[in-house]
């Protein structure tokens, strides 16, 4: 059995991995820049935005 912040990381790897394969099925490997795969990636929350 694994803890949560194990799930959690394992969520978040899964989701950029994904996020970027379709990025670059989409567009092509050398049509896009790097930092545009954050924004199709599922928003995160840290622990100064939990806390508000």
């Amino acid at each position: 059995m694994t803890g949560l912040r194990e799930r959690k990381k394992r969520a978040t790897r899964e989701a950029l991995m994904s996020a970027a394969l379709r990025l670059v099925l989409e567009r092509g490997l050398d049509t896009w820049p790097a930092p545009t795969c954050p924004t199709r990636c599922p928003p995160r929350r840290t622990r100064s935005s939990a806390a508000s």
